[in-house]
């Protein structure tokens, strides 16, 4: 296990957590987060985490019997269950509520929140937005199991930037253009290049890794006083690369120390991301309803939503993501892919 990487999947769920309880507190208690505008930036964490995992897992999966099967069946395991359970979820209380899903957003297109379709409307499960980006990283990644690690890690980033150049110079208009076209391609080839710098990471200086997050750290802080270009691979992307890239250099004095509790966040990062919003939102009513959103200025009312989007989560995870997961690895399709690979 990388545990930098472990440490920075909790950060980027927990900044995202931040940014919607955020939101969640300027309809109920005044919003005492007012002063927070980049939580967003977790997404991009994600996907330059994404892009890392990726070659990490597979480094020695190229050009061997029924690896792109196997990678697709493992990806399709670890993220469809639950995401699929979680819609289901939000589904129901669409079906009986409808006023409580997606309310301000313009609409629910029900097909494509299951199927991850790009869609100019949106998913039952909201924030589900960021794994058709996954599963589109995920396809054209495949392609680079037919060749050599060296050669294949060249032409998926080759194909990402070129994609995302293309958006760039010849901006799209149709969904599905601008989707395969996205500048967020980038952050999954600069996750691939941290894989390839992480290797002789850990030999740079302690200073210069500091400086990284250092810098990577006032960047963030810079844009979220307003200091942006309103690009977002730059604006979000580029201080958590620093940030990322500094971490990982600092491998080896974290696995010295390891923390029980960010580890934890790691582990259940992605029940975390799906399940919040519920959390928040039944948090946010009950609170509502019992009069207590004002209470200590705001801030009761935030730190009982935080606490218990964590709780959320991490129940998730435990008693049905890490059971969930094992059972689909355990099943034919992957028993079969991994004799092929024996």
């Amino acid at each position: 296990m990388v545990l930098s990487v472990q440490y920075l999947r909790g950060l980027a769920a927990f900044m995202v957590l931040l940014e919607h309880v955020g939101l969640k507190s300027s309809q109920y208690s005044g919003n005492v987060l007012s002063s927070w505008h980049v939580g967003g930036a977790g997404v991009d964490l994600f996907f330059l985490i994404s892009g890392f995992i990726m070659c990490h897992t597979t480094a020695e999966k190229h050009q061997t019997a029924g690896a792109s099967r196997q990678f697709f069946w493992r990806r399709i395991t670890r993220i469809i269950p639950l995401y699929w359970l979680v819609t289901c979820l939000a589904l129901i209380v669409y079906l009986i509520m409808p006023g409580q899903v997606n309310s301000t957003s313009g609409g629910t297109d029900l097909i494509a929140s299951y199927f991850l379709l790009p869609s100019e409307q949106s998913y039952l499960v909201a924030n589900g937005w960021t794994l058709r980006y996954e599963f589109l990283f995920y396809a054209i990644f495949m392609l680079g199991l037919w060749f050599s690690r060296g050669l294949g890690n060249v032409v998926v980033i080759g194909l990402l930037v070129f994609a995302a150049g293309f958006g760039f110079f010849q901006p799209q208009s149709g969904v599905w253009a601008k989707f395969v076209t996205d500048q967020l391609l980038l952050e999954f080839a600069c996750g691939m290049l941290l894989y390839h710098y992480a290797q002789h990471a850990t030999r740079l200086p302690m200073m210069l890794l500091m400086s990284m997050v250092g810098v990577g750290l006032g960047a963030l802080l810079a844009v979220n006083q307003g200091v942006q270009t309103g690009i977002r691979v730059v604006d979000f992307g580029l201080p958590m690369l620093l940030i990322m890239g500094g971490a990982l250099g600092l491998e080896k004095e974290l696995q010295q120390r390891p923390v029980n509790f960010l580890k934890s966040l790691g582990d259940s990062s992605y029940a975390m991301y799906l399940i919040h919003p519920f959390a928040l939102a039944g948090g946010a009513m009950v609170l509502g309803k019992l009069g207590l959103s004002h209470v200590l200025g705001g801030w009761l009312f935030v730190s009982v939503l935080l606490v218990g989007s964590l709780v959320a989560g991490y129940l998730l995870y435990q008693f049905v993501e890490k059971p969930m997961t094992r059972f689909l690895h355990k099943r034919p399709v992957a028993t079969d892919l991994k004799q092929q690979n024996a």
